[in-house]
């Protein structure tokens, strides 16, 4: 999905075998920018902050069926952050973006949103910069950003979740004063990726205690787990970066020359689609096709997003701006 920064839309992309198909965009489009979006685990809802300025005000929900997004009477206003991630059961939506100290969280019951008691950092001046589930839904893995000239300004905080409810079990500190960008959990529950300004570090989490365990590559821009746990995509300039895991060892692999932000892998673990920023600063859809050990660029789809893109996220693939 794919939106822009000048003109607001949302573009979503289905794959059919190696091409990526771009689909009609959901009815009707958006009027505001969108800020943020998020695909239920289940793909029939698609959550969208739309707003103007750095945050969004209020999100809708489109409902999908087939290929076919249609916006939902839910229209949540008041808000001053964006979608991020629903919960794996489907049943909770996190909110992030602007709001320091707290990052609000909405119950889904079917179609309805409601809210929920806010999950509140340690700081009451943090602010949200990154979060993801293990696969499970038990735990919740929250990167935050008190100042960036506090020395070690960034945390990383590991939350339980029972129910409804969210309990902090552990924090530490990301060494230096760089802010967190991102975060991934691997699906086999072990290994969290976070990608800050400087570097991405690789954290094994045993409970809720999380040990560091080695750093990756430097200036990242975003990061994402194959569905098997096996590979590692981050996202650097001018080359995408690929990593191997075997047990708690990340081995470097050939890249295709394209560099990349966010990303994000097929079910399957076999495509690999992150956006592609020019030197002029316009972006593109790139995807890689992986074969074992070796990803290869595929052709580029028939019609590319609009100009200037934020992220995406998918299958299928949304990108938004």
């Amino acid at each position: 999905m794919v939106s822009s920064e000048d003109v607001p839309s949302i573009g979503i992309y289905r794959r059919d075998g190696d091409a990526l198909i771009r689909l009609s965009g959901p009815i009707p489009a958006p009027t505001l920018e969108p800020k943020g979006l998020a695909f239920s685990p289940d793909g029939t809802h698609l959550a969208v902050g739309l707003g103007t300025g750095s945050a969004a005000a209020s999100f809708a929900v489109y409902d999908r069926v087939g290929d076919t997004f249609t916006k939902t009477a839910q229209n949540l206003s008041g808000y001053t952050t964006d979608p991020i991630a629903y919960s794996p059961d489907g049943s909770h939506l996190l909110l992030g973006g602007a709001t320091k100290g707290s990052m609000p969280v909405l119950k889904r019951s079917g179609a309805t949103y409601s809210a929920l008691s806010a999950i509140a950092f340690p700081e009451s001046t943090a602010s949200f910069r990154a979060a993801a589930y293990t696969a499970n839904g038990s735990l919740l893995i929250v990167a935050t950003l008190t100042s960036r000239e506090v020395p070690d300004g960034g945390q990383l905080h590991v939350y339980t979740r029972s129910g409804d409810a969210y309990a902090r079990a552990s924090t530490i500190t990301l060494p230096g004063t760089y802010s967190p960008r991102a975060v991934a959990v691997a699906p086999n529950g072990v290994h969290v990726a976070v990608a800050s300004d400087d570097t991405v570090r690789i954290y094994k989490l045993s409970g809720t205690t999380l040990t560091l365990l080695t750093s990756l590559t430097s200036w990242p821009s975003g990061v994402a787990f194959s569905p098997d746990s096996g590979y590692l995509a981050v996202g650097t300039y001018p080359n995408i970066s690929l990593f191997k895991r075997s047990g708690d060892t990340f081995t470097s692999l050939p890249a295709p020359s394209a560099g990349a932000t966010n990303m994000v892998f097929s079910g399957d673990g076999n495509y690999l689609s992150f956006l592609t920023v020019s030197d002029s600063g316009t972006t593109s859809v790139t995807t890689c096709k992986r074969v074992g050990d070796t990803f290869t660029i595929l052709p580029p789809p028939a019609v590319q997003p609009e100009p200037y893109v934020w992220g995406l996220a998918g299958y299928p693939l949304a990108l938004y701006g």
